[in-house]
Parts: C-alpha cells; sequence; structure tokens
C-alpha cells in the first residue's frame, strides 16, 4: 500500500510506523517505537488534508492514524478482535472485520472505513 501526500512525498507501511519518499528522492524511515500492536497486513493508506496517514490495519482490525511531525501511530478504530459487535457506537469499541480501506472526506474530514469482512462502510465523523 501506498500514499502520496500535498507536498509529494510518497509512504509506505513498516510494522512501526512508515517509510517516506520525498520529491529529491531521499528515503527515511518514520517510526513510532511504542506501537502497539505493530502495523500487520495494511491494505491501504491515504494521506489525509493534514498530510498525516490514515491505515487499513487489516489482519489488526483496526484503523490506525499515523501523526507525520510527531511519528506517532494512534488507533482511531476497532478492538483488534474480528468481529461485526458495537456499532453503533465509540469507533474504539466498533469490532471490524479485515478493513481494506480507509479515506476521509476532504471537506468535512469524517473518515470512511471499508470494512470488508463485514460488508460494509462506517463513518467516524469529524467531530468524535
Amino acid at each position: 500500500a501506498m500514499a502520496v501526500d500535498s507536498k509529494g512525498n510518497i509512504f509506505t507501511a513498516t510494522r512501526l510506523g512508515v517509510r517516506k519518499c520525498g520529491p529529491d528522492g531521499q528515503a527515511v524511515s518514520l517510526e513510532d517505537p511504542t506501537a502497539a500492536p505493530p502495523l500487520n497486513g495494511v491494505k491501504h493508506i491515504w494521506a489525509d488534508r493534514d498530510d498525516n496517514l490514515l491505515i487499513a490495519d487489516a489482519s489488526n482490525h483496526l484503523i490506525r492514524k499515523f501523526v507525520v511531525a510527531q511519528k506517532k501511530l494512534i488507533t482511531l478504530a476497532g478492538t483488534g478482535t474480528k468481529g461485526a459487535a458495537g456499532v453503533p457506537g465509540p469507533a474504539l469499541q466498533a469490532q471490524l472485520g479485515e478493513p481494506h480501506g480507509v479515506t476521509a472526506h476532504p471537506r468535512t474530514g469524517d473518515i470512511y472505513i471499508a470494512d470488508s469482512r463485514n460488508h460494509r462502510v462506517l463513518r467516524i465523523k469529524a467531530t468524535e
């Protein structure tokens, strides 16, 4: 999986964060050594309007956000257990089934999740 931000940087996933390749061709690893659990089975990466990265962490059944400036990997949605429970409800209490896609609305910032095994699309409002 790859994403391109507004500055032309290309990102790919690593276990603890991302690898960034700038427009000048220089590559650097940006990792969060405290990331738990490590990324596993990443299916999709999306650069949001703030140039942070939304990550569909399929094998962990999570949606993650990598805050580039802070080199911090946080969980936005999912419990880490495969399932379909917790919807509707808070994003961190929703079980996901191998999410294969994640994107953000460019105007509202709402996040949309392709919850693949559950055959549904979920929305996290930007105000949550």
